[in-house]
Order: structure tokens, then C-alpha cells, then sequence
């Protein structure tokens, strides 16, 4: 009963919702200006985050949360841009002339310094032989690759802005907290999955070690607790 009433509410909220982005994709189409298209977009992918989630509770399975999340993010990410954009005629503005000398020196030198250690961390990936030694080489570019270029955009956009900067904190965050979580669940899959090639054959090899001395075990174990019978006692 209970299976039962949830399929049902489950299903009727993915029919209203699938109305609902009927609804936003028809005022995206219909405007009629430009501003109303933005607040349709908006609404449009918070209905579909939306929906993927509650096709995450029918099935069962949290797959469709990562996709909802991706969703979320390029959502924001979009109506801000867009935002901008109504508010100043342009998303993408171009370095300012009168820069300050030091401001230049200082945001080159971080920058610099995190594409550096992203590249050594990328040949390394390249370059190891096993995957417990690749697995560790990306993180020289999430972890301070990633910090010296936050600096540096966190130093750019506050001296040039006239304001603090807190984007790259969120994202230096949201980095360093999703990290260690993704490589401990590789690690993880690695430790449980077979191994391939020469490792693989060498584990097959001592799994039909291990499987032969145990049932020799059980063998021997089983003729201490019955022992075969003597001669001229049958009958």
C-alpha cells in the first residue's frame, strides 16, 4: 500500500512538473523582452533540477542528485551572466589600461605558480605507471594549482573592482571539499575492481592458490572427523 501511494505521488509530481517546464519553455519562446526570458531560463532549470531529483527518489538511486547538481550550478552560473549583461551592456570585460604595476606582477606570479603545478601534476598523471601513483599527481592542480590562481583572481577582481571578491572562495571550497571524496571513492572502486593485465593474471593465480589450499583444508578436516572404515569390519 504504502509502495503504492508513493509511485503514484511520485508520478503525478514528474507529470506537474513536466507542465510546469511546458509552461517556462513558453514564455522563454514567447518573452517579450529579454529580461523575461532570463527569469523563464531561471525557473526552467530549477524545474528540471527538480525533476531529476524526484526521478532520483522513483528509481531509487542518487546518480540523478550529481546531474541535478551540475544543473543547479550552470543554471547560476548562466543567470548571472545574463544578469550582468542586463545591467551593463557586456559579460566579458577586457584588461584595464591603468592596471597597477605591482597588481600585475603579483596576480602573473600566482597565476603562473597554479598552472605550473597543474602541469606537473598533469605529466605525472601521464606519466606513472600505476593508478595508486596517478590517482595523487592531479591534486598538485586541485589543491594549490587551484589556491594560487583563486589568489590571484581574489586580488584582481578586489583591486580592480573596488570590492571584495568571494567567488573564488566558494569554489576553493567546493573544490576542496569534493576532492578527496571523488579519489577515496576511485581508490576505493580500484582496491575492489580487478586489476587488468599482468597484475590481474598474477591475482588470478594466487585467488587458485588460495582456493586450492582451502579446499585442502576442508579435505583433510573432513578425514580426521571420518575416518575411512578398517578392513573386514564391513557388514
Amino acid at each position: 500500500m504504502s509502495a503504492a501511494i508513493l509511485f503514484w505521488t511520485l508520478t503525478t509530481a514528474r507529470v506537474m512538473l513536466a507542465l510546469a517546464m511546458i509552461a517556462t519553455i513558453y514564455r522563454v519562446i514567447k518573452g517579450p523582452r529579454a529580461r523575461d526570458r532570463i527569469v523563464s531560463l531561471d525557473a526552467l532549470y530549477v524545474n528540471a533540477m527538480l525533476l531529476l531529483v524526484v526521478f532520483g527518489i522513483r528509481y531509487g538511486t542518487s546518480v540523478y542528485f550529481e546531474v541535478a547538481l551540475i544543473i543547479s550550478l550552470l543554471g547560476f552560473v548562466g543567470t548571472v551572466a545574463l544578469a550582468k549583461f542586463l545591467m551593463r551592456g557586456e559579460v566579458i570585460r577586457m584588461i584595464p589600461d591603468d592596471l597597477p604595476l605591482w597588481l600585475a606582477v603579483v596576480v602573473g606570479i600566482c597565476v603562473l605558480a597554479g598552472a605550473f603545478l597543474t602541469l606537473v601534476g598533469a605529466i605525472g598523471l601521464a606519466r606513472f605507471s600505476s593508478f595508486y601513483e596517478r590517482v595523487h599527481a592531479p591534486t598538485l592542480g586541485t589543491s594549490p594549482g587551484t589556491g594560487f590562481i583563486l589568489l590571484g583572481s581574489v586580488l584582481y577582481f578586489t583591486i580592480t573592482g573596488q570590492r571584495l571578491s568571494v567567488h573564488e572562495v566558494l569554489i576553493f571550497i567546493f573544490v576542496s571539499v569534493t576532492t578527496p571524496v571523488t579519489l577515496m571513492l576511485l581508490a576505493r572502486a580500484a582496491a575492489l575492481s580487478r586489476p587488468p593485465g599482468r597484475h590481474w593474471r598474477g591475482a588470478a593465480i594466487a585467488f587458485r592458490a588460495r582456493r586450492r589450499l582451502v579446499a585442502i583444508q576442508q579435505a583433510r578436516a573432513w578425514l580426521l572427523h571420518h575416518p575411512a572404515p578398517r578392513a573386514g569390519t564391513g557388514g
